[in-house]
């Protein structure tokens, strides 16, 4: 694997990080979001795509109103979440936020001097997706090499499936659906991928 892949890859991850904010249809527009997503996984499995193109139309044709309701009912509330977007839920059992599991998280953050400015705790998803991409972009020593199979294999991997299952099977907008199915198989692509650093 080299670094140019290593670059791309944690570019999709940093896009696909961005999908896990409050849904803004103008400001997703003006980044060019899912051409961005649509150019790094042409790198890698251009067969993804196919998520990228079905996620945009259902993204085109539901009003912000309708994604922002669908967002909330998924990963806000204010009833039970059906797919909450923190690592600890899945990682630290009974359903516990800002558990053991996001101590280890934070120090991973404090080690690469990131900050993180929402008001979530750090193992939100759309937090851990944008760090996977940061060291992925950084891979290029055998010390990074270790953070990112350390965080990735221990603290990312074992819980996205989980949360990705109850996004497919609790929406039925497929702008939701293929973007869960999205980072599934992008998981999946990636663990093959940095399994090459062990």
């Amino acid at each position: 694997m080299d670094l140019s892949e290593l670059m791309g890859l944690g570019g999709l991850y940093r896009n696909l990080g961005l999908l896990f904010y409050f849904p803004d249809k103008e400001e997703l527009k003006t980044l060019g979001v899912f051409d961005l997503l649509s150019e790094y996984i042409e790198q890698f499995q251009p067969n993804l795509t196919r998520y990228v193109i079905s996620m945009r139309d259902s993204f085109e044709a539901c009003s912000e109103e309708e994604l922002k309701i669908e967002f909330s009912k998924l990963f806000i509330g204010p009833y039970k979440l059906i797919a909450p977007p923190y690592g600890s839920v899945y990682l630290d059992g009974q359903s516990q936020v800002h558990g053991p599991s996001t101590v280890l998280v934070e120090n991973h953050f404090r080690r690469h001097n990131l900050k993180v400015e929402l008001k979530e705790p750090p193992d939100h998803i759309a937090i851990e997706l944008e760090f996977v991409g940061i060291l992925l972009q950084k891979c290029e020593s055998p010390q990074l090499e270790e953070e990112i199979l350390t965080f990735y294999t221990d603290l990312f991997e074992p819980w996205i499936d989980p949360f990705c299952d109850r996004i497919i099977e609790g929406t039925d907008i497929e702008y939701f659906s293929n973007l869960a199915k999205l980072i599934k198989d992008t998981k999946e692509l990636t663990s093959k991928m940095i399994s090459c650093l062990r």
